[in-house]
């Protein structure tokens, strides 16, 4: 079902179902100071914990 701002372009033989339709984007760009999410970084120590060493699978 096309929204407000679609537009239908082709329909079925019936004329009652779109089968395709043309949407608007918005192209306006993110500010340059835009904050995105931050990146966790995982270091080798915190796995250790969680590893077995005598273990061939690590559990």
């Amino acid at each position: 079902m096309p929204g407000p701002n679609d537009y239908p372009l082709y329909y079925d033989s019936s004329n009652s179902k779109v089968l395709s339709a043309v949407a608007t984007m918005n192209t306006t760009p993110l500010p340059l100071n835009h904050v995105g999410p931050q990146q966790v970084s995982l270091t080798p120590q915190s796995l250790a914990p969680l590893l077995n060493p005598h273990s061939s699978t690590g559990y």
